[in-house]
């Protein structure tokens, strides 16, 4: 084989394997992105009821964060998605500020 065979072979095996990676990952979903958005509302309820505010809401957040950055169908949802990562990292939000980010999620759940 000459080398811009092989180049040409190497690059097909990249875009094949990106594929194959971007097919596996994908976009979310909105029953995946609406089933986060329960999570976080219930450990708001379960913690509003301890009086409470403990890093499970945090790691719910943050999962919720994945699903909207990666939710393609709603651009307005995707583009919080960033903000509300860095909320979930913070670890620091209070239960009025988390219920603020995740009003359009909530919306948006709503009117399905």
């Amino acid at each position: 084989m000459d080398s811009l065979m092989i180049r040409r072979l190497a690059i097909a095996g990249c875009l094949g394997t990106s594929g194959i990676l971007a097919g596996c990952g994908g976009s979310a979903s909105a029953d995946n992105v609406c089933s986060d958005y329960d999570k976080v509302a219930q450990e708001i309820a379960d913690d509003t009821v301890r009086s409470g505010f403990n890093g499970e809401i945090f790691d719910a957040l943050d999962n919720l964060a994945k699903e909207v950055k990666d939710f393609d169908d709603e651009p307005a949802l995707k583009a919080i998605g960033e903000d509300m990562l860095d909320m979930a990292n913070d670890d620091s939000a209070s239960i009025d500020e988390v219920e603020a980010m995740i009003a359009p999620v909530k919306e948006f759940c709503a009117s399905r």
